[in-house]
C-alpha cells in the first residue's frame, strides 16, 4: 500500500475523530413535532441547521436561545449531528454542595435535594398538584400561611385528639349560630327554668376555648 494513500486515511480519520465532538451556541428552537427529537439551530464551527436534540428519557426541556449546546458527530460526520447535552449556566443556581442535585428553570422554581437528606420546593408563584388521590405519610406536618382554604364534598379527621387554637371560629359559616360553653349564660324563655343559667357541665369528647 503506497504511503501517501495510508496517510490519506489516517488523516481522514484523525478528522473524524475532531469533529465527534464540538460546542456550539443554540441560535433558533424549532417546535417540537409528536414522536420525534426536537430539532434546534445552533452556531458552532459554522451555522447547522435542524440539528437533534436528544433528551433522557422522563426529562423535557425548551432550551433558550444563547444557551451551550454540546453537539457529537456521528461516525464523525457533520451531516449527521446531535446535540446530547445543553447548558444553560446563565440561569442555573449556585450555591450547592457537594453530591446536591437541582431541577430547576429560569423563572426561579426548583426542586433541591440537599445534602443533609432533605428535599425543597420552591417556587416565585402558585404550585399545583392534580391527582385523584394523594397520601402524605410523615410523623410531623406543618402548613404555614395566611390563608388556607379547604374546599371538598366531604372532610373526615381521624385523631386521638385536635386542638384548635383560635379567637374567631364558626361552624356553618359566617351567619353560624352562637355555641354556649360551661360558664356561659345561657337565657331560657319559657317553662319553670325560664331566666338566665349558667352552664355548669358539657361534652367530655368536645372543648371550646
Amino acid at each position: 500500500m503506497r504511503t501517501d494513500k495510508i496517510k490519506d486515511t489516517l488523516d481522514n480519520i484523525k478528522l473524524r475523530l475532531k469533529l465527534l465532538f464540538s460546542r456550539a451556541s443554540v441560535t433558533y428552537v424549532y417546535q417540537i413535532e409528536p414522536g420525534k427529537l426536537r430539532h434546534l439551530q445552533v452556531h458552532g464551527l459554522g451555522l447547522d441547521d435542524k440539528i437533534e436534540h436528544a433528551e433522557a428519557y422522563g426529562l423535557a426541556v425548551y432550551p433558550l436561545e444563547g444557551a451551550e449546546a454540546f453537539v457529537s458527530s456521528i461516525l464523525g460526520q457533520r451531516s449527521h449531528l446531535v446535540a446530547t447535552i445543553i447548558s444553560d449556566p446563565r440561569h442555573r443556581p449556585t450555591g450547592g454542595r457537594p453530591g446536591e442535585v437541582v431541577l430547576w428553570s429560569r423563572w426561579g422554581q426548583t426542586v433541591w435535594f440537599h445534602a443533609d437528606g432533605t428535599a425543597a420546593i420552591s417556587a416565585p408563584k402558585a404550585v399545583t398538584v392534580d391527582a385523584p388521590e394523594v397520601t402524605v405519610n410523615a410523623p410531623t406536618v406543618t402548613i404555614n400561611g395566611t390563608d388556607v382554604n379547604v374546599n371538598a364534598t366531604n372532610v373526615a379527621i381521624s385523631a386521638q385528639s385536635a386542638s384548635l387554637d383560635c379567637d374567631d371560629i364558626a361552624f356553618g359559616g359566617e351567619d353560624a349560630q352562637p355555641v354556649a360553653r360551661i360558664g356561659d349564660l345561657v337565657n331560657v324563655t319559657s317553662g319553670s327554668s325560664a331566666g338566665l343559667h349558667e352552664i355548669v357541665s358539657g361534652s367530655s369528647k368536645m372543648r371550646v376555648g
